[in-house]
Order: C-alpha cells, then sequence, then structure tokens
C-alpha cells in the first residue's frame, strides 16, 4: 500500500505542474484540499466508523493539522518558488530523518539498526539521483529564504506523521484522514483567501480541473489515508523510508553517464523496508492493536480493539 503511495507522489509533481499554469500555487492547493475533504468525509460516512472525539482529542486533532499538515502546504508552496529543484529533493529527501529526531526526542517508537541503515541508504540514493540528473543545489543568495522554507516543510509532514499515528489509538484512519483534511482546509483559505478572489474559476479550462480532481482525490486524500494507516502498522520511521522513492517514480531525464546516475534508484529502492512488512511494530502508545492490521486491511478491520464475546450463560444442574 505505501508503495502505492511512493508511486502516485512520484507521479503527482507533473500533473501539479499542469494545473499551476492555470491556478496560482496558493488557489490551487485550497482547490485540491477542498476535492480531498469532500471525499475523505464521504469516505467516513460510508465507513459507518466515525467516534465523537472530546476536547482533548480535537485539540490533539488541530495541532497537528496546524503544526503538521498546515506547515508543509504552505511552507512548500511558497519555497518551492524560491529555490532550486535539486534543493527542494535534497530538502524533503531529510524528512525520515526528521521523523527519527522526533521519535527520538519524544520516546514513541524503538528505532532499530536496519532502520537506521535503510534511512542513510534512501537519503544517499536520492542524493545521487540529484546529482545525476544534473539539478543545481545551492544555498547561496536567493535559494537561502526556499531552502529554509522547504526544510520547514519537511519538519511539518515529519510531525504530522508521527502524530498523526497517536490518533489512531482511539479514532479510524478514515476519521483521522477527514479530520485533518477539514482542518487544515479551514486553516488555509485565510492566507489563500486574497489570491482566490483574483483567479476567474470560470475561465480555468478542463486540464487544470482534472488536475486539481487527481492530485485531491489520489495524491491528497487515498494517500494520506493509506500513509496514515501505514505509519500505524509499520510505524513512522519505517513508512517515511518510502517517501525518497518518489524521485525514483518521478526521475528526470539523466544528463551524467556516470555508474552513480543509474545505481541510484536501486539504492532508493534497496532502502525501503520490505522485509518489515509484517514487523512487530503493530501497537500503538497504549499497548493495544492498531484499528487496521495487514490480515484485514484498512477497509475491514473494525476501529478499536476487539472485545472478547460475553459468555453464555449456563443453568445450573439439578440434582436427579
Amino acid at each position: 500500500m505505501v508503495l502505492l503511495v511512493a508511486i502516485v507522489w512520484g507521479i503527482n509533481p507533473p500533473v501539479i505542474k499542469l494545473g499551476l499554469q492555470h491556478i496560482p500555487p496558493l488557489p490551487y492547493n485550497v482547490a485540491r484540499l477542498v476535492v480531498a475533504s469532500l471525499v475523505a468525509l464521504i469516505a467516513l460516512g460510508l465507513s459507518g466508523r466515525y467516534r465523537h472525539p472530546g476536547g482533548s482529542d480535537l485539540w490533539r486533532f488541530f495541532r497537528v493539522s496546524l503544526f503538521g499538515f498546515f506547515v508543509f502546504q504552505v511552507f512548500f508552496t511558497e519555497g518551492i518558488q524560491r529555490t532550486t529543484a535539486g534543493n527542494a529533493s535534497f530538502m524533503l529527501c531529510l524528512m525520515p530523518v526528521s521523523v527519527l529526531l522526533l521519535n527520538r526526542i519524544y520516546g514513541l517508537e524503538t528505532i532499530t539498526r536496519p532502520v537506521l541503515v535503510g534511512i542513510a541508504c534512501s537519503v544517499a540514493g536520492v542524493v545521487l539521483i540529484v546529482s545525476g540528473a544534473g539539478r543545481e543545489v545551492s544555498v547561496a543568495g536567493p535559494h537561502l529564504l526556499g531552502t529554509l522554507l522547504i526544510l520547514a516543510s519537511q519538519a511539518g509532514y515529519a510531525y504530522y506523521m508521527v502524530f498523526s499515528k497517536e490518533l489512531l489509538d482511539r479514532y479510524s484512519a478514515y476519521q483521522v484522514t477527514a479530520f485533518l483534511m477539514v482542518m487544515t482546509t479551514a486553516l488555509i483559505v485565510p492566507v489563500a483567501l486574497p489570491e482566490m478572489r483574483m483567479v476567474n474559476w470560470l475561465a480555468v479550462p478542463a486540464s487544470a480541473w482534472a488536475s486539481v480532481l487527481f492530485s485531491g482525490i489520489l495524491a491528497l486524500c487515498l494517500c494520506n489515508f493509506l500513509w496514515i494507516w501505514g505509519s500505524g502498522i509499520l510505524g513512522t520511521a519505517r513508512v517515511a523510508i518510502f517517501n525518497n522513492l518518489s524521485p525514483v517514480y518521478c526521475r528526470p531525464r539523466v544528463r551524467s553517464s556516470s555508474l552513480a546516475a543509474f545505481i541510484s534508484p536501486a539504492i532508493v529502492t534497496a532502502s525501503c523496508p520490505a522485509h518489515d512488512l509484517h514487523g512487530d511494530n503493530r501497537r500503538s502508545s497504549t499497548g493495544q492493536a492498531h484499528p487496521g492490521t495487514l490480515k484485514y486491511g484498512p477497509w475491514k478491520e473494525p476501529c478499536g480493539p476487539k472485545r472478547k464475546p460475553a459468555p453464555s450463560p449456563t443453568r445450573p444442574r439439578t440434582p436427579r
């Protein structure tokens, strides 16, 4: 499932560029977030797995939305316009490192040596892909601000990954995805409202709307649902490594004939913990099994730990 997410996210940037030819970045983000929120709410309603959240949990949802997904969306949109593609690729490949540091600081997951090796190999592979494609990597002059914004955006997404997993202790992946999408949309609309008023939405061509639908339904709604679900099963550190597979599936034309330019995709792919798909990191911070398991999948497993059936009443035997 998370491999499918990496593939979709890999082909998503060219689709986004198609939409950005007709819609400015922030209004485009709002449009696809609205689509993702509507689809996520419909999926939550059809799943029948809504659970009324308490006040403390609503604050957790808001905190993850604000410091996680909202920071990623706004900072990435602003940063990608102020730096090179090479800088952006390199900063985003550090996301597994940020996930590792957050887990280490808050003591949320046990990080094993194979995971550390996988993170190091995936980062090295992305660096080789960037260098093999001839992309410019520089933090000098005007690129510094954009690089820092991209660095902050990937840290925000790491925060979103790590702390959305805590919500899976009490809520289904459907509800976590829907709530985070809706809250992030509500946060980003005031920021993008001045630019949204300047867009003639009736004049937007069908190709741009197709880009919005693809990015909103698949890249945002479906992929984040699978990403959250996978994080609850494999652990955020393992799943974060798959993030660095995206440059493999959206690999630009190689300008270098060096050996490193051709072996780099193999390094990134080999770093993904395919041998850990049935690992033991399936328990939440409370020690209970997460709502989704690989045996049942995210669509079939009931929300919350299973309850033992009540024993059937037995009648006392009468003496003969």
